[in-house]
């Protein structure tokens, strides 16, 4: 694939600069990170915003200045627009997926019933002054399997859900979280070939406008 700018190869050019430091340098930092996130099923599903708190379509990774470059770079160049699209598809439907799975679990019964034995044998179990656990548990523990959480480090309820994790995870089943766990699946395909795409392509810029792949120096020259 050939860069395509209005500036001749070789000479620097201000405004590749700006699509290589403020789109693709953070993203190649950034989509390892979403990589290891989807390979634990973890979505970072929010369940009062209904949205993922760290697993993002492309402009939500940028600064507001990169936000502007992105869309400079996507109207001169189609073919890595469509690359940045196919991400945020995918991105789209997990979180479309996640929401599903989050309803449906909340409005599962023996989920609820679950949850509510669970905590009080554990409140019943757990000297007072220890007990932590937060106070819509029903709503918390459901966003916790949606994310396939592990361990919940200084979130309420942290040992309550080390002590019954396997047993709440176990509800992480059925056509609703199938689905998740699909979309999660086609999402993290992309990033393994979106990664190496965007090394590659800022590689290709840096080389044919003769640019460095990052600032040297505080004005960037």
């Amino acid at each position: 694939m050939t860069a395509t700018t209005t500036k001749p190869a070789g000479q620097g050019s201000p405004r590749v600069k700006s699509w290589v430091y403020g789109v693709f340098n953070p993203l190649v930092e950034v989509i390892p990170m979403e990589i290891r996130r989807l390979e634990n099923r973890d979505v970072t599903f929010n369940c009062d915003r209904r949205e993922l708190t760290a697993v993002f379509a492309v402009p939500m990774y940028l600064s507001p200045q990169g936000r502007h470059v992105l869309t400079d770079l996507r109207l001169e160049n189609p073919d890595d627009a469509e690359q940045f699209d196919k991400h945020d598809r995918r991105v789209g439907s997990v979180a479309t997926t996640a929401v599903a799975a989050y309803e449906t679990l909340t409005r599962d019964d023996e989920f609820r019933r679950a949850v509510d034995r669970l905590a009080k044998a554990y409140e019943e179990t757990t000297p007072s002054k220890r007990v932590d656990l937060p106070t819509e548990r029903v709503r918390a523990f459901a966003e916790h399997v949606v994310n396939n959480r592990g361990e919940l480090h200084f979130l309420s309820g942290g040992e309550f859900w080390a002590k019954h994790r396997d047993e709440l995870l176990a509800f992480r089943r059925g056509e609703e979280f199938r689905r998740l766990d699909e979309a999660c699946e086609e999402l993290l395909h992309v990033d393994l070939e979106f990664h190496p795409w965007l090394v590659n392509r800022r590689l290709e810029y840096c080389r044919t406008y003769d640019i460095p792949a990052a600032p040297l120096a505080p004005d960037g020259e």
